[in-house]
C-alpha cells in the first residue's frame, strides 16, 4: 500500500511542562521496512524534541531508541486507507482529476479514465463504510467493553482528525488541498550545517531549501571500499535496487542474465543491491552488495542513473538528488510513481514482463545518453527544494501546533458535519432539477393549451366555408 498519504494520529494525554512536551501515540501498522523508516524518523524526531512517544508497530527499532520512546510490538497489521484520509478532515478528493493511487492514471484523464476512476473509488469507499468501519467498531467494543456506554463510533473518531500529513510534494505529484500538509521527504536523511563538525569535512555539495535554509545530504559513504568504488567511477555509476520487498537474487535466471549482459556493455560502473554472496556471470564493471546506503549513493556526484522499483521513498530520494530514473514497477503505487516521473521527463518506465537484453540496451542508452532526462531531474529537484523549511521541521511544527492548540479544532472543516448528499450538493441539484422540470412542464402545458385554442377556433370557420361552397 502506498505511502504518498499518511494520517498521523496524535493523542494528547498530558501537557507536562511549559515547553509543551506531550505524550503522543504513534501507530505504524504496515510491516514494510520503507513504511517504518518514514514513520519512525518522525517519531524519533518528536522524541528527540522532548515528547514522550508510545509507538504501536510490527517492526520495532533494533537500536538508537531514545529513553522517552516506548514501542508495542504487534506483529500484525491492517491496510490503511488512501482517499479515506481526505474524508477524515473534509478535504476534497475530486475523482475528475485526482487518480486512485493504485492505478496508472494521471491527473489528466479522458472520459473513460474518469469513469474508471470514479467506479473504482466508489467501490473502495463503499467497502470502507460498509465493511471496514463496522469491523473496526466491533474491535473497539470487544477491547473497550468496560466503557461500552461511552464509546464513540470509529467514524466519529476519524472525523476528529485535526490534520493529515501527505508524504508527497507537488513538484513530483499532483497538487491537493493545502489543509493537507505537504511534508514529502521528511524520511530523507540530511545533515544540517551546524552539525557538519560531527562528520569528516569531505562533502560533495549542498542542497538548499527555499530562502537560505540549507543542509547537506549524507554523501559521505562510511564503507571505504564502496566510497572508493564510487569515487573511481570516472564515467559514473548506475545504481540498481528493487527495494526491500523484492529480492534481486530471487529473479528468474533469464532475467538476471538479461541485466548482466546489458550492464556489461556500459562504460559506467553498476552498483547492484543483490541479496546473495555470488552472482554467476558477473561482469567486471558490476559490484553487488546485500545492503547499500541508498541516500548516500544517490547523493554522490558520480551517480548517473537509478534503476528502481518505483517506491515512493526511492522516488523522493532520487528527485531530492536530481537523479534520472528507470522504473520497473511491481505492485501498489509504484507504477503511478514512475508514470508521474515519466510525465515530468526524468524517467522511463519498463514493464517487468518485457525485460530482455535488447529492451534494457535501449532504455539504458535512452536515459544515460539523452541530456534531457538529467536536465529535467535537476529542474524538478530545484522545484522540490524550494520550500520555506525542511519537511521534517514542517511535520514536527504542525504536530506541535495541534498539541499547543488542544487538537486545533479551528482547522476542522465544516464538510465533516454534512451528509454525503449535502457535501456533493445533491440536495441542491435535486431542487434545481425539480424547479426546472416544473418550469418545463408548465411551458409545455401552456404551449399545448395555446395550440388547442388556436385549433379549436379555426375548425368552425373551415366548416362554414365548406357549406357556402
Amino acid at each position: 500500500m502506498m505511502i504518498g498519504t499518511l494520517c498521523l494520529l496524535v493523542m494528547l494525554t498530558a501537557l507536562t511542562t511549559p515547553a509543551y512536551t506531550a505524550r503522543i501515540l504513534g501507530v505504524a501498522p504496515f510491516p514494510a521496512p520503507s513504511h517504518q523508516i518514514l514513520l519512525t524518523s518522525l517519531f524519533k524526531e518528536l522524541a528527540n524534541r522532548g515528547h514522550h512517544l508510545t509507538v504501536i508497530t510490527p517492526l520495532p527499532l533494533k537500536e538508537g531508541k531514545p529513553a522517552n520512546y516506548v514501542e508495542i510490538d504487534t506483529g500484525v497489521t491492517f491496510p490503511p486507507g488512501i482517499e479515506s484520509m481526505g474524508d477524515a478532515v473534509g478535504n476534497p478528493y475530486p475523482y475528475s482529476y485526482v487518480p486512485n493511487a493504485l492505478t496508472k492514471l494521471t491527473t489528466h484523464m479522458s472520459f473513460l479514465e474518469r469513469l474508471q476512476n470514479t467506479l473504482l473509488n466508489t467501490y473502495v469507499k463503499l467497502g470502507h463504510y460498509l465493511y471496514y468501519l463496522p469491523k473496526q467498531n466491533q474491535l473497539l467494543v470487544k477491547y473497550f467493553k468496560d466503557t461500552k456506554e461511552n464509546l464513540p463510533y470509529v467514524d466519529d473518531l476519524v472525523k476528529r482528525t485535526s490534520l493529515v500529513f501527505l508524504n508527497n510534494h507537488f513538484s513530483y505529484n499532483f497538487p491537493s488541498s493545502l489543509r493537507a500538509q505537504h511534508c514529502g521527504g521528511w524520511g530523507i536523511r540530511t545533515l544540517w550545517p551546524e552539525q557538519s563538525d560531527a562528520v569528516p569535512s569531505i562533502s560533495y555539495g549542498t542542497r538548499t531549501y527555499g530562502h537560505g535554509v540549507c543542509f547537506r545530504a549524507y554523501t559521505i559513504i562510511r564503507e571505504k571500499d564502496l566510497q572508493k568504488f564510487m569515487d573511481d567511477a570516472k564515467e559514473g555509476v548506475v545504481y540498481f535496487s528493487l527495494g526491500s520487498n523484492l529480492q534481486s537474487s530471487a529473479l528468474p535466471e533469464y532475467r538476471k542474465e538479461a541485466f548482466l549482459k546489458a550492464f556489461s556493455k556500459l562504460k559506467q560502473k553498476v552498483l547492484w543491491k543483490f541479496e546473495a554472496d555470488n552472482l554467476p556471470g558477473q561482469p567486471a564493471n558490476v559490484k553487488i552488495q546485500k545492503w547499500l546506503p541508498q541516500s548516500d549513493i544517490l547523493g554522490h556526484p558520480n551517480i548517473r542513473l537509478f534503476i528502481t522499483h518505483g517506491g515512493l521513498l526511492s522516488t523522493q530520494e532520487a528527485i531530492y538528488n536530481g537523479v534520472p530514473l528507470i522504473g520497473i514497477p511491481l505492485f501498489a503505487d509504484q507504477k503511478n510513481n514512475v508514470l508521474k516521473s515519466e510525465e515530468n521527463g526524468l524517467a522511463k518506465l519498463m514493464d517487468f514482463q518485457n525485460i530482455t537484453e535488447s529492451s534494457l540496451d535501449w532504455v539504458l542508452n535512452e536515459v544515460l545518453n539523452k541530456p534531457t532526462y538529467l536536465k529535467n531531474a535537476k529542474r524538478i529537484s530545484k522545484i522540490y527544494l524550494d520550500q520555506p523549511k525542511p519537511p521534517m521541521d514542517l511535520a514536527v511544527y504542525w504536530t506541535e501546533y495541534v498539541i499547543r492548540h488542544k487538537g486545533a479544532p479551528h482547522l476542522r472543516s465544516a464538510a465533516l458535519d454534512l451528509n454525503w448528499f449535502q457535501l456533493h450538493l445533491l440536495d441542491v441539484a435535486a431542487v434545481l432539477i425539480l424547479i426546472l422540470a416544473i418550469v418545463i412542464i408548465g411551458l409545455v402545458f401552456i404551449i399545448i393549451t395555446f395550440v388547442r385554442m388556436v385549433t379549436t377556433k379555426k375548425e368552425p370557420l373551415t366548416k362554414s366555408s365548406k357549406k357556402k361552397n
